[in-house]
Parts: structure tokens; sequence; C-alpha cells
């Protein structure tokens, strides 16, 4: 649990610096905000030994950060398709009644 603990510590501060220092982006102060809180919740909740706590929330952020990537790849792939269903459906239909 110490390995988890740490690695998550490891991406949430990479997150933090990078937003911070590196590529500041949308928001800047609710996300520095957002990846400040999640460093100190993560050092608290491990120098106040609640690992059960800390090990219960930081899993449920990874299955909802894994379902918040499955659904931008689903826009993504559904705004791919209206497009290319458009465009491809309009030329196909228009070579199709146009003389050659």
């Amino acid at each position: 649990m110490k390995v988890f603990y740490i690695a998550q510590f490891g991406k949430h501060f990479a997150r933090l610096f990078g937003h911070v220092f590196i590529r500041p982006e949308g928001n800047f102060f609710e996300y520095a905000l957002h990846h400040g809180l999640s460093v100190f919740l993560i050092v608290f909740s491990y120098l106040t030994n609640q690992w059960l706590i800390g090990i219960f929330v930081l899993l449920l952020h990874d299955y909802s950060d894994f379902a918040l990537i499955c659904a931008r790849a689903y826009k993504v792939f559904l705004t791919l398709f209206r497009i290319t269903r458009t465009i491809l459906r309009n030329f196909y239909t228009l070579s199709t009644f146009m003389p050659s």
C-alpha cells in the first residue's frame, strides 16, 4: 500500500508541477487548487495513518478517471463519425448523380 500511495503522490504532484510551472491550461486557479488539495490530502492521510480511507478515495478517483477517459474517447469517436459520415455520404451521393 505504501508503494501505491507514493505512486499516487508522484502522479498528483507531477500534475500540479506541470500545471503551475510548465503548461497552464484552462481555469488556472481552479486546476491549481484542485491539484494542490489532492497533494495535500494524500500527504495528510499518509502522515496521519488513515490508509483505508485514503486508498478507498484514490481507487475511487482512479476508476472515475478511467470512466472519464472512455467518455471523452467516445465523444471524439462520435464527432469523427459524424464528420466523416457527412462528408463521405455527400461525396458518394454527389458522385453518383454527377455525370462522368
